[in-house]
This record gives structure tokens, C-alpha cells and sequence, in this order.
């Protein structure tokens, strides 16, 4: 029977070494939908019968091995955004982690299954809907930055919290959406396009 533990928290030896496989095979671009828990416990040297202990399902393997390194990623932007002195500079350092981040494709493809991208199979995008509640790194960074814009008086207070919410989120990933179509782009570069959001986020907000 599967172990009930967060992806979130520190995992056992062989579970991190099931986490680190299936983001191992998907850097080396193995489709993520066509992905078999045997690629997976080969990569991890860990026996089927030993990976169906802590899982109950590839999807599952998966979609908390996808978790768990963006939950890694998360605790870096974090400790980032604690020193930032403004708004403008944490949200600026949300786009920079963007930045550096889009060419791994784990990040890539957690935020197709975040986004539900016809991309990815729906049995994926349903393990993702059960487990999401068992990180809470991504909403914590999104109060921090909350917190701060409310601190300088730049988010009304009549706005309810999870429309600010989403409208961090929604630019956030429109910003990631752009990095993916840069090239087909010739109007606008990454600085303006960063600035655009920045100032839509706080003409909404405002």
C-alpha cells in the first residue's frame, strides 16, 4: 500500500531516487504521456514491486516527481524574494526565475499540467488536481508578494484575495507563454514585454 506522505516533505531514499528518474528521462525529452513506470524503475535501479509500495499509479510517480522538483525550485525563489525591498523588485525576480527556469523541461511540462495543455494526457492532468493541495510553496510565494503589494498601498482593498491571486498567476504564465514563442516574436522583446506586465498587473490591481 502507498505511504501517505507529501511530495512536498522530505521522502525516503528510494522514493527521491524514483522523483530524480522520472525528471532525469524527462530532460532527455522522453515523452512524458508515453512514459512506463518499467523506463522509470530501470532508470532508479528500483524494482517495480518495490516503486508500487510508495505509488499507486505511473500518473501518480509522476505527476509528484514534477511536484516535488518544482517544489525545490519554489524554496529557491522563495528565500530570493524575502530580501527583494519592493514589489516591483519581487515580481521582476518571479520573471527572471521564469527566465532561467523555462529551459528545463520539468518546469515546461508542470506548467502544462497546471495549465491542463491538451499537450499532456488527462489522467496526468487528474493526478495533478488530487495532489496540488500538498504543496503550498507556490501560494506562499504568492502571499509574500501579495503582502508587499498591499503594504504599499498598490492592490485596492475591495479586491478579493483570490482575484489578486489569479491575476498574479494569469501574467505570471502569460510571461512563461511568451518565452515559448520569443522567436516567432519581432514587436517586443523579454524587458518590454516584462514591463507590460508588470504595469497591466498594476493597473488592475491599483
Amino acid at each position: 500500500m502507498k505511504q501517505s506522505q507529501s511530495p512536498c516533505k522530505n521522502r525516503n531514499e528510494k522514493v527521491l531516487s524514483l522523483y530524480q528518474a522520472v525528471i532525469d528521462l524527462i530532460e532527455e525529452d522522453a515523452d512524458i504521456n508515453g512514459m512506463k513506470v518499467a523506463d522509470i524503475t530501470n532508470r532508479a535501479g528500483i524494482g517495480k514491486g518495490t516503486a508500487y509500495e510508495y505509488f499507486s499509479s505511473k500518473e501518480e510517480m509522476i505527476v509528484e516527481a514534477l511536484m516535488f522538483d518544482m517544489e525545490r525550485q519554489l524554496g529557491q525563489i522563495y528565500e530570493l524574494l524575502l530580501v527583494k525591498k519592493s514589489l516591483k523588485e519581487q515580481i521582476y525576480g518571479v520573471f527572471e526565475w521564469l527566465e532561467r527556469s523555462f529551459g528545463k523541461r520539468s518546469t515546461t511540462q508542470f506548467f502544462k499540467i497546471t495549465s491542463n495543455s491538451y499537450e499532456i494526457q488527462n489522467s496526468l492532468h487528474q493526478e495533478f488536481i488530487k495532489e496540488k493541495g500538498n504543496c503550498q510553496l507556490l501560494d506562499s510565494i504568492l502571499n509574500l508578494i501579495i503582502e508587499q503589494g498591499k503594504k504599499e498601498g498598490c492592490i485596492r482593498k475591495e479586491i478579493p484575495g483570490t482575484h489578486v491571486y489569479m491575476i498574479f498567476v494569469s501574467n505570471f504564465i502569460s510571461f512563461f507563454i511568451f518565452l515559448g514563442h520569443e522567436e516567432q516574436i519581432e514587436d517586443v522583446n523579454r524587458e518590454s514585454t516584462k514591463e507590460f506586465l508588470y504595469q497591466n498587473m498594476m493597473k488592475i490591481l491599483n
